[in-house]
């Protein structure tokens, strides 16, 4: 779950630079005098699926799901002279990009294509078709709208509704992002704990275009590690929670790279986590680790500090 979870933060994050990307484009296009007069296309390749099952759905709702991040392309066009906008359901696949394209600027493709204009007459009958249990088995799925909504709910509950550095704030915890760690009662603890590449936010320039915003480390010689279960963490940047984190047993990249092995713990807890850029101050940065305790209704924090290596 934890992998799926870093897995799918990091592929909202590059949607969100993908984003800023694209309207940057749109912007250079304006002040060209350029933007009216073009086509523009935005689309993809199938995307993929990051959705953990932590409630047992049968299998067949979790195909639907998975189907429902895989098979959903997008597809925006402005045709030229285009002043307003809408939304269409109709069925269109990537075949038809072209023929639309050719359609709108009035050319004819000389050879023949396997798709149809967007916009020609009525739509053709598609069945959604994929390739999930294997590269050979092809299935034939019905609408994907209930497994579209439960999968927006899933990202939802995991991200929230905000801006782009909501999707700092993940997780069971993600409702403590943005508080000071003065606010919380703390309590200190023995075990041992380190994260790799401290001396990198000793002198952070803001204006780098690489930033360590990226976190990973280890705790060691707690009384809680003999238990199997997972430790909450909270990441401080300056004193202010920035990040949230489960412990895992193994390194993620050796999650990662050992999907299809079991884990054998080593007696240690491994977290990762990413920080946002916009918290790191120019010059030295503090970064600090704490356990997440709770009471059992939840209502209450406490913080417990952990001894640095």
């Amino acid at each position: 779950e934890a992998v799926a979870n870093l897995a799918y933060q990091a592929h909202l994050l590059q949607l969100s630079f993908t984003d800023l990307m694209l309207g940057r484009i749109l912007e250079r296009l304006k002040q060209l005098g350029l933007f009216d007069e073009s086509l523009i296309v935005v689309t993809s390749d199938h995307g993929v699926s990051f959705h953990w099952d932590a409630a047992g759905l049968p299998h067949e709702e979790i195909v639907q799901i998975q189907a429902s991040n895989t098979l959903h392309v997008p597809l925006i066009i402005k045709a030229p002279h285009q002043t307003e906008g809408e939304i269409s359901d109709r069925p269109v696949q990537s075949v038809d990009i072209l023929p639309t394209m050719a359609g709108m600027l009035d050319v004819e493709v000389p050879w023949e294509v396997d798709g149809i204009s967007a916009r020609a007459g009525d739509p053709p009958e598609r069945k959604i078709a994929a390739y999930l249990d294997s590269h050979t088995k092809k299935m034939e799925l019905g609408s994907l709208r209930a497994a579209s909504d439960a999968s927006l709910r899933h990202t939802i509950g995991l991200c929230g509704t905000h801006d782009v550095e909501s999707l700092y704030s993940y997780g069971p915890h993600k409702r403590l992002v943005g508080r000071r760690v003065e606010e919380f009662e703390s309590t200190s603890s023995p075990a041992t704990l380190k994260f790799t590449g401290p001396e990198s936010f000793r002198n952070i320039d803001p204006l780098k275009s690489d930033l360590p915003a990226y976190l990973e480390g280890e705790i060691s010689n707690h009384s809680l590690l003999e238990e199997d279960r997972e430790l909450g963490l909270a990441i401080a940047v300056n004193g202010i929670i920035a990040s949230t984190a489960r412990t895992t047993k193994a390194r993620v990249r050796d999650l990662v790279r050992n999907a299809s092995k079991a884990v054998e713990g080593d007696g240690k807890r491994y977290f990762t986590s990413r920080v946002p850029p916009g918290r790191l101050a120019e010059g030295k940065n503090e970064i600090t680790v704490h356990m997440i305790a709770e009471n059992e209704d939840g209502a209450r924090v406490t913080l417990v500090n952990f001894s640095g290596e």
